[in-house]
């Protein structure tokens, strides 16, 4: 009897746990959609007085190029594909934790979810680069002197071991669920 109760609290508090986290999955989902609209708008408006950001996030770096309406447009949608990224990513985790109150736990579609959200965290860094390296690049050649930086530093690469790292993880609990799956069907 007292193993039921204690293994009913466990489901429940797994149950509490995954719905913590898939609440604070859809809220990190609105802000970002939230900022990915706002990206949106601002490249369709192109109007020239959102130059501003696009000057403040070059002119520090010594970069010196001129925003026409293509780099405008340009720069906010490239600016978009690292939060797009992270929507993907943050929807994979709410996917995980939805599956997670259905006790789907050590599960290979769990196990998928978990290395789907390991990929798209070690997408976030090599996407936020290329896309400052195009925006730098298109903003410079407009004024005639077309440059590339690329620039990587230990948060990137954090992110991309990290990301990996979850991706095995997730390969480690696929095999498991699999090899206890054949074990459960050989009894």
């Amino acid at each position: 009897m007292a193993a039921k109760m204690t293994q009913k609290s466990g489901r429940s508090r797994v149950y509490r746990l995954a719905r913590f986290g898939e609440i604070i999955a859809i809220l990190g989902m609105v802000v970002i959609a939230g900022a990915i609209a706002y990206q949106l708008y601002l490249m369709a408006a192109n109007d020239p007085q959102i130059d501003a950001p696009l000057r403040a996030a070059l002119e520090p770096q010594g970069i010196v190029g001129v925003v026409t309406p293509l780099v405008r447009r340009s720069a906010y949608f490239l600016w978009v594909l690292m939060p797009l990224v992270g929507l993907i990513g943050l929807n994979h985790t709410r996917r995980l934790f939805r599956g997670y109150q259905r006790d789907e736990i050590f599960t290979p579609e769990a196990a998928n979810r978990l290395s789907s959200v390991g990929w798209a965290v070690m997408a976030l860094s090599p996407v936020a680069t290329l896309a400052d390296t195009l925006v730098v690049y298109l903003y410079s050649a407009a004024a005639g002197d077309a440059k590339g930086t690329i620039s990587i530093d230990d948060t990137d690469i954090f992110a991309i071991v990290f990301g990996l790292l979850l991706v095995v993880v997730g390969r480690v609990f696929h095999e498991a669920a699999r090899i206890a799956q054949e074990n459960k069907e050989f009894v």
